[in-house]
């Protein structure tokens, strides 16, 4: 009798997922002390971001450890084929300027290791052709009547944050890092139609002050976001019991206090957010997602790896330069995004700047109920206030009239 044994080879996502893993601690990156030390240099979060990114990319190409992979046995020919191997990897879908960004990065780190890699490997870099410089992703700015059709599956607080970037070329890290005093005229009695939005060095990506505004349909949905009303907040009491309450509150203190209450760690959202928006760009990012994909816009380049939105949510910053620009005023939209013009010499005053984003503002509204309003004359809020103020002295009189004509009577 002849036995027969057949052997069956699994392939599984969870065997994948475990090989992955256990190459990412082999690589052992996140713990590496070289590349915690480099990163102590850079100035922002997302200067980090990017370095650490790139730094990334390349250990995993050598398959290496950064810690164990400067030994002072290797060859510097040893670092010139690691590095040619990484730029040969770079050139499938990447432009000209993402290869030199990334191979800047590996250099200068070289460099803090003392690595003196000879200047014909650089050279190669810089002469690159690449697939151009401008970006790989082919995306879509969308007209007026597509951004309705996605914020019309969003809630206040997606029409607030998109239509403020879209109506002011912010970007949305900016967006996320406003606060109560960088619009001065937010409280103001009554309220004005649009909204000066100032926004200081500390939180601009160019580190560059600049002034620009949102529109009047923009300034409807942040008031909506944040004036106060009854609302019903959800809470835990002692006892870790839900329970429910009416109080005044607007909602973004609404949103605070539903996201602790969700919190599965207690204080990683606090409660003293000054912030407008209380939420990263990741959370924003990811509504706008959502309503991309419920209203059917959910479109995606093919000819990239990472699979993008065509409508990212940084095409809203696209759509304040292209249609505010229609009124011909491209200079002054241009300032307002941040962009310094060739020479330096383009400086319009906040006033003249409000003046040009009012004849471009009709181009960037989204809803069809929304018309523009014009900023009221100084003499003619004068002139009605020296009106209101006769009106009221003429009621008194009268009140105090009526009075003496009561009194009478009661005295007959």
């Amino acid at each position: 009798m002849i036995k027969v044994y057949i052997v069956v080879r699994h392939y599984s996502i969870r065997g994948t997922m475990k090989e992955t893993k256990r190459k990412d601690q082999n690589l052992n990156f996140e713990n590496s002390i070289l590349i915690q030390e480099y990163l102590l240099d850079c100035n922002t979060k997302g200067t980090r971001y990017t370095k650490k990114s790139h730094l990334k990319k390349f250990f995993e190409s050598v398959d290496r450890n950064p810690d164990e992979y400067f030994i002072k046995t290797k060859l510097i020919d040893e670092y010139e084929k690691d590095i040619r191997s990484f730029f040969i990897k770079l050139q499938q879908n990447r432009t000209n300027n993402s290869i030199r960004g990334t191979l800047a990065t590996v250099r200068d780190f070289f460099e803090e290791q003392e690595i003196d890699i000879s200047n014909r490997i650089w050279k190669k870099v810089k002469n690159h052709k690449g697939t151009g410089t401008g970006t790989v992703t082919k995306d879509i700015i969308p007209t007026q009547e597509q951004l309705k059709q996605i914020l019309e599956y969003g809630d206040t607080r997606l029409k607030a944050t998109c239509l403020m970037l879209s109506s002011s070329g912010m970007r949305p890290d900016e967006l996320v890092h406003l606060t109560n005093d960088m619009i001065p005229d937010l409280n103001e009695k009554p309220k004005k139609p649009r909204l000066q939005i100032n926004i200081p060095a500390s939180i601009s990506k160019t580190k560059k002050y600049r002034t620009t505004f949102i529109s009047t349909e923009a300034t409807k949905f942040l008031h909506n976001w944040l004036d106060v009303k009854q609302r019903t907040l959800e809470y835990t009491d002692e006892d870790g019991h839900k329970q429910k309450k009416t109080v005044e509150c607007s909602l973004r203190d609404q949103y605070i206090n539903y996201c602790i209450s969700k919190a599965n760690i207690p204080g990683h959202k606090p409660k003293n957010d000054d912030r407008i928006f209380p939420f990263s760009t990741v959370s924003l990012r990811r509504m706008w997602n959502e309503a991309l994909n419920k209203s059917g816009f959910s479109k995606r380049d093919t000819a990239t790896v990472q699979k993008y939105h065509q409508y990212h949510l940084y095409t809203l910053r696209k759509y304040f330069r292209t249609y505010g620009s229609l009124s011909g005023n491209s200079d002054a939209f241009e300032q307002m995004m941040g962009h310094d013009s060739p020479h330096g010499y383009r400086n319009i005053p906040d006033d003249k700047l409000l003046e040009k984003y009012i004849e471009g503002e009709k181009d960037l509204l989204v809803f069809d109920n929304i018309t523009i309003i014009k900023e009221p004359d100084n003499e003619v809020l004068k002139q009605q206030e020296t009106r209101i103020e006769q009106l009221e002295t003429t009621l008194q009189d009268a009140m105090k009239t009526i009075d003496i004509l009561m009194k009478s009577t009661h005295g007959d």
